[in-house]
């Protein structure tokens, strides 16, 4: 049996042999649409926690196409280069996450299991500088859920056409 994979809304739904989904013929997520990258998995219902292979994933750009605005996103030398053992300690942290709350499947974002961002982030930001009872420090899962509140509120600006950044530099709040 194959089933797609959508890591935006985090589903799973069978593909049939023209290679749409069965409910809605299409072969892209109902929830999401064709704009988000979808993974094609062959599934394996008789494995315990089911056994995943990838055997697609349709390229998607995660940055502008624009040469000036991606000139304007210094991805590694705005961010990466700042921050280096923080940014691989968080993905550790997505890691060992991945292993508590999705045992045996490949590393990815449930987001069916994670809908409370900024909640569980102050709850994490409350004990920051201490260690978690699974020994991963609190200010590391602080970092990887304000990342996800952030990634959730521009991936819904975009979808609304809203943009990243607000120019106005009057007062946000009147």
């Amino acid at each position: 049996m194959r089933k797609r994979f959508c890591p935006t809304c985090q589903t799973f739904w069978e593909v049939c042999e023209d290679g749409g989904d069965c409910l809605n013929r299409e072969p892209h997520c109902a929830n999401c649409g064709p704009d988000f990258p979808h993974v094609t998995l062959n599934w394996e219902p008789a494995v315990d926690a089911g056994k995943m292979e990838v055997v697609e994933m349709p390229a998607a750009p995660k940055l502008p196409t624009d040469a000036q605005a991606r000139k304007n996103a210094p991805v590694y030398s705005g961010f990466l280069a700042y921050f280096p053992l923080a940014v691989a300690y968080v993905a550790e942290v997505s890691r060992k996450g991945n292993e508590q709350h999705n045992p045996g499947q490949p590393l990815h974002w449930d987001r069916s299991k994670s809908g409370d961002e900024l909640d569980a982030d102050a709850r994490h930001l409350i004990e920051a500088g201490t260690f978690d009872v699974d020994g991963v420090r609190h200010s590391g899962k602080h970092a990887w859920r304000a990342m996800a509140n952030l990634q959730k509120e521009l991936e819904a600006a975009q979808a609304a056409g809203q943009p990243f950044f607000n120019d106005n530099t009057g007062d946000q709040n009147k």
